[in-house]
């Protein structure tokens, strides 16, 4: 487990329904968890779940492939 020490820094542009959605999503996991989760908590565990799970790797590659052809 990382500590906030050895975190990497990024900066994430997001357009504003997308920065929308990843509000509502935080909004939704706490409802659910009845604490507070924070964006970068669930950015972490998609990029987890991005790299061990073979389906939602795949979606996001789907999911990159459209977004460069629009």
């Amino acid at each position: 487990m990382t500590t906030p020490d050895t975190r990497s820094k990024y900066t994430l542009l997001l357009d504003p329904q997308d920065a929308l959605t990843l509000d509502e999503l935080a909004l939704q996991m706490r409802r659910r968890t009845g604490r507070r989760i924070e964006k970068s908590e669930i950015l972490r565990a998609l990029i987890r779940l991005a790299d061990t799970k073979p389906t939602i790797n795949g979606a996001l590659q789907d999911a990159l492939d459209h977004r460069a052809r629009e």
